[in-house]
């Protein structure tokens, strides 16, 4: 199984769970977030910062070897049958 993503995948994958944290207190400095729509931002930015630790988990590192790629991989994989 090869890297799903390449390799400037990475950094933005840490761009977007950055923009995931403080993208809902700036909306909430200009007035956006009001009671009724809380809960609507919250699930938005959960799902950016899923998101996020995804692209950075499945992109390809820099000099990777394929024993490494290998390893990362079934590791993935065996966490994510764990917790579904």
């Amino acid at each position: 199984m090869k890297a799903l993503l390449p390799v400037y995948c990475r950094p933005l994958g840490y761009f977007v769970i950055a923009l995931a944290l403080f993208l809902p207190f700036l909306m909430m400095m200009m007035g956006k977030v009001t009671d009724a729509n809380l809960l609507f931002y919250k699930e938005c930015s959960k799902l950016l910062m899923m998101l996020g630790a995804l692209m950075i988990i499945f992109a390809l590192t820099k000099g990777e070897c394929k024993e490494v790629e290998e390893i990362r991989n079934k590791a993935t994989r065996n966490a994510i049958f764990q917790i579904g």
